[in-house]
């Protein structure tokens, strides 16, 4: 897209990534997107949120070839919705929904049930 003068103008484009959940992921995102588009610091990541974000930049880049690239390292993008959840959860299982919590409240009730 191109403003009134002629320079090269977009949006920032934001997505949910599932299956990053440290800065292993990160690393692995930045390895295989950077090139794709225009350089490292067009990235931005949220690892709580399981969020990144791609500035605008010198190149226009489809949303489908960032979730395609993303999808080529084992994990799953999804456009961002400003409430935080991907546009697509309703057609999501519980797992996937709700996954991380429900093994982190598993895990804790198992220690718990050995210190007792």
């Amino acid at each position: 897209m191109r403003d009134a003068v002629g320079t090269r103008t977009a949006e920032a484009q934001a997505f949910k990534i599932q299956g990053m959940d440290c800065v292993d992921e990160v690393v692995a995102l930045k390895r295989e997107l950077s090139l794709l588009v225009g350089g490292e610091e067009q990235l931005l990541f949220d690892v709580l949120a399981g969020k990144m974000t791609v500035l605008a930049g010198p190149r226009d880049v489809a949303p489908e070839a960032i979730m395609k690239a993303v999808a080529g390292i084992g994990m799953r993008a999804l456009p961002w919705r400003e409430e935080g959840a991907p546009a697509d959860s309703a057609g999501q299982s519980f797992s996937e929904r709700h996954g991380r919590a429900a093994a982190t409240a598993v895990s804790g009730l198992s220690a718990a049930a050995g210190f007792a």
